[in-house]
């Protein structure tokens, strides 16, 4: 009985701080393939520097096969796995996308 009444007493704890964890910020989880889902993670341009090339894909809501079928990609710097993605080379690559619609309409 006194197990049963500190098993419920730890239920009770746990409830009462579940919308204080639910408060908290989310981490993204994917269960299918148990890892951090890096297109569920928000990234908002003025507060990077520079991107990964997955967080530039999540910012821009491309898929990895739509980054190698882009004839005009921002300009990547680094080497190997450590290739980043600028601020100021993604507001060029945004200026160009934004001429070329222009281009179209007219």
């Amino acid at each position: 009985m006194k197990r049963l009444l500190s098993i419920l007493l730890v239920i009770a704890v746990v409830f009462a701080a579940a919308p204080i964890i639910a408060a908290s910020a989310p981490v993204p989880f994917d269960f299918f393939t148990h890892h951090l889902s890096v297109a569920s993670i928000p990234v908002t341009a003025p507060a990077a520097l520079s991107f990964t090339l997955n967080e530039w894909l999540a910012l821009r809501k491309y898929s990895r096969a739509q980054w190698y079928r882009m004839p005009d990609r921002p300009e990547l710097i680094g080497e190997g796995r450590m290739q980043r993605i600028t601020a100021e080379a993604d507001a060029r690559w945004e200026k160009r996308q934004k001429r070329k619609a222009k281009q179209r309409a007219a």
